[in-house]
């Protein structure tokens, strides 16, 4: 204790005899450990030594008085070593969701510290269903990222995946939906290895997936780009398959906004290639002007030359610019230059 506490002793001999104190598990000492980590005027790494400890180690009590390291206020962090300690002890017994994730910052990708470690792991594991509409808040709330393999990237990704089995509770699937449409218009989502666990959860239940489209639908800004997102970049929330489903939502649905929304879906989905499919529709536009409106590309003669012609013709170069984007999402970036290059 009297190494501990010495300002004056070497700050290596102070982290040796913190050392110590586990291998031997003194845990009398865990009181005075966590004064040091909570001391900002203790060297750094003597503080960061002793937070660790007490993370592992201590009683729920003593750990819950890490939380302002967990929250980064007390003092500086360089390596966010004192904020991932906190964090591990902290969560989710002492923190709510809100201070979590309001509180989340960017880790650097050089360092692979207690804070890394918390992102990667013990934050996905410590989520309850009560956490996942906060959660997914900051999902949606991320800014686009260009490398998909940062950890903020792959948390968003984990807290995602675990929302799925809890889809029936109305409060995540609004949540879930405002977050996949978020993460969809900042361009993410557009390759399989991206998409991942996340498709296969949604492949293996339909219900979800048509769901997550239904909650969906009042947040679409642009329906014609909104519906292009969820059937052809990335995980198709809608397939040619559903065609017979969005009809029949059109058909029970007494809004003409909803309706364009739904129309602009099948527009996406439905390709003329099948008569009792082509009946269908065409039956469908006939009962819903909206719908008709929409397929006029589809149902209504073109003269050539009008400016529904020239729109449609726009129309069709912007989606063959989007099916491009959302190939080239899908097959990667080669490096530039070559790994070979820039050995030599």
């Amino acid at each position: 204790l009297k190494v501990l506490l010495d300002r004056e002793f070497p700050f290596a001999g102070r982290v040796e005899a913190i050392r110590m104190i586990e291998a031997c598990e003194i845990r009398t000492l865990f009181e005075p450990l966590l004064k040091l980590a909570l001391d900002t005027t203790v060297p750094q790494d003597v503080r960061e030594a002793a937070a660790e400890i007490v993370s592992r180690l201590a009683d729920s009590t003593t750990k819950r008085a890490l939380k302002p390291l967990a929250l980064g206020t007390c003092g500086p962090d360089p390596n966010d070593e004192l904020r991932g300690a906190g964090l591990k002890a902290c969560w989710p017994g002492a923190l709510t969701a809100e201070e979590l994730f309001s509180s989340l910052k960017e880790p650097s990708e050089r360092l692979m510290g207690s804070y890394s470690r918390f992102l990667e792991g013990d934050l996905a594991e410590g989520l309850l269903p009560k956490h996942l509409p906060r959660a997914l808040r900051w999902v949606a709330d991320q800014p686009e990222h260009q490398d998909p393999g940062s950890k903020f990237n792959w948390l968003m990704k984990c807290i995602l995946y675990q929302a799925i089995p809890h889809l029936g509770d109305t409060q995540v699937l609004e949540a879930f939906a405002r977050a996949m449409l978020a993460r969809l218009r900042k361009h993410d989502f557009g390759s399989t290895l991206e998409t991942g666990g996340i498709a296969r959860e949604l492949e293996a239940h339909p219900e979800h997936r048509l769901k997550v489209v239904q909650a969906m639908l009042p947040h679409f800004e642009d329906a014609r780009h909104d519906s292009l997102l969820i059937t052809r970049w990335g995980f198709p929330f809608v397939k040619p398959g559903d065609l017979d489903w969005l009809l029949g939502q059109i058909r029970t649905e007494t809004s003409r906004d909803a309706q364009k929304k739904l129309g602009h879906l099948v527009s996406w989905v439905f390709f003329p290639d099948d008569a009792k499919q082509i009946d269908s529709v065409i039956t469908a536009a006939q009962a819903c002007s909206v719908l008709g409106d929409v397929l006029a590309t589809w149902l209504a003669p073109m003269i050539l030359g009008s400016g529904t012609t020239i729109k449609t013709k726009l129309d069709f170069d912007e989606q063959q610019r989007w099916a491009e984007k959302a190939k080239q999402k899908r097959e990667g970036h080669p490096l530039s230059p070559l790994p070979a290059q820039h050995i030599r």
